[in-house]
């Protein structure tokens, strides 16, 4: 673990420095710190040996596959593409995780400038809520996630071609993009707190029924092996649903404060809730529905850039700095349970290419 917390405390150090700009004159150095995070990131992803449990088990056999003309015909074509560019520059696997890297950080830090609150405790929260850790096991659907946390600026733009664009070409990477598309529809939908009881409470009474019919249409798709597999643990377990429980119920008690004080919530607050929300659902489901946590990953992410936008709803400075420290105290406890003592999605021990 320790290159990880190392790597975490240096990302958030420069990315601190790079909003601590009294004056926002020198634009060139806030943007070198950002860059310098985001690099700190990638680099410990990419240069990874066996680090993830798909590491050796899908990733370096599809590589070689394509190397030899014989790739598996189950991964997407878009990915397919993605190797045989990278395989014109090099013949070495490890070229494939490097490029995954940068795009996946390259999405990540894009829309974390352009739709965080508070960045550096959004790249905090990126390590803390694990999700950095999935997508050194899950890169081909997490580098959709990426995109798709990025594709919100779009959804609030009601730009709907341009997030088109972004889900279909990300479906050839990944297939699940295309359940990301009816999320567009959600903005402009005023979550309130007694609608989103009510929706709640009508997932958790239909979930026996709900998860009848979905096991069906798994059945009926090319993950039916999914169902009584090793994957089909419904490990996220109680933490990941109790985690979404307090960030949905923090959010809709400031929901209530501002309304009180008559101050407007905005369709970005009401919106990041709503994903929030479906989050929440879908880790109630989590333990009888194969795959569910794997859908839950899109809308999940949303949570580094709600938590921040919640702790603004505060007015009071050093209320906010309360609520800071203990979701960072908080979150570094979930990390290193979940990864330091569980070693989930198998990122430990941390080897590098160069220990080939």
């Amino acid at each position: 673990m320790v290159t990880y917390i190392t790597m975490t405390i240096l990302a958030v150090i420069f990315s601190a420095l790079s909003n601590y700009d009294k004056n926002k004159k020198n634009n060139t150095v806030k943007m070198a710190f950002w860059y310098i995070s985001e690099a700190i990131l990638i680099i410990v992803a990419a240069i990874r040996f066996d680090v993830g449990q798909d590491y050796m088990y899908t990733y370096v056999p599809y590589f070689k596959g394509v190397l030899k003309g014989n790739p598996n015909e189950d991964i997407e074509k878009g990915f397919l593409i993605l190797n045989k560019i990278v395989q014109l520059f090099t013949t070495d696997y490890a070229g494939i995780f490097i490029v995954c890297s940068v795009i996946f950080f390259h999405y990540i830090y894009k829309a974390i400038r352009e739709q965080s609150e508070m960045p550096t405790l959004s790249i905090f929260l990126l390590v803390g809520t694990t999700y950095y850790f999935i997508f050194l096991n899950a890169m081909r659907q997490m580098i959709v996630v990426a995109v798709f946390l990025y594709s919100i600026k779009f959804i609030k733009e009601r730009n709907l071609k341009k997030f088109l664009i972004y889900m279909l070409i990300c479906s050839t990477i990944h297939l699940s993009a295309l359940i990301c598309i009816p999320f567009y529809f959600f903005y402009g939908i005023k979550l309130r707190p007694l609608k989103a009881g009510i929706i709640l409470g009508i997932a958790i009474v239909l979930k026996p029924i709900i998860s009848k019919l979905f096991l069906i249409i798994v059945k009926l798709t090319k993950y039916n092996y999914y169902i009584d597999s090793r994957f089909d643990t419904g490990e996220a377990g109680n933490i990941v649903l109790l985690i979404n429980v307090c960030v949905l119920l923090f959010a809709l008690i400031y929901y209530i404060k501002k309304n009180k004080k008559n101050e407007v919530i905005e369709k970005d607050y009401s919106y990041y809730c709503s994903l929030q929300l479906i989050s929440t659902i879908l880790a109630w489901y989590n333990n009888t529905i194969p795959l569910l946590n794997r859908i839950r990953w899109a809308t999940g992410i949303s949570i580094i850039i709600l938590i921040p936008l919640i702790i603004k709803q505060e007015k009071n400075v050093k209320t906010q700095i309360v609520y800071t420290f203990f979701i960072v105290v908080l979150y570094s406890i979930y990390a290193l349970y979940t990864v330091g003592i569980n070693n989930a999605n198998s990122v430990l021990p941390y080897l590098t290419i160069f220990q080939r």
